[in-house]
């Protein structure tokens, strides 16, 4: 698992958050100072890396704790680390 996968699953969470709380891209985008969805959707599909201060922004317009989503994210990163090391005889 490489270093830029975490932009990934950072990416995943929001957009997870963001269809749970029945939102469109417009909306969230709308949310956080957007004029429309695509910046959204780039960030959803990992072409664009979301900048800290946006992320906070959308952590508060979809009412999730930032400290816990990004716990549950490193979380998930590390063990997909573990993985990878494991599966090419590093551990």
């Amino acid at each position: 698992m490489a270093v830029e996968d975490i932009y990934y699953d950072v990416a995943a969470v929001i957009r997870e958050l963001r269809i749970k709380k029945g939102m469109s891209q417009q909306e969230l985008g709308e949310a956080v100072g957007y004029k429309g969805a695509s910046t959204l959707a780039s960030f959803e599909n990992g072409r664009m890396r979301i900048p800290m201060h946006i992320f906070l922004a959308l952590c508060r317009a979809l009412d999730a704790d930032p400290v816990q989503m990004w716990a549950d994210i490193i979380k998930s990163y590390n063990e997909g680390q573990e993985k990878g090391f494991s599966a090419c005889g590093s551990n």
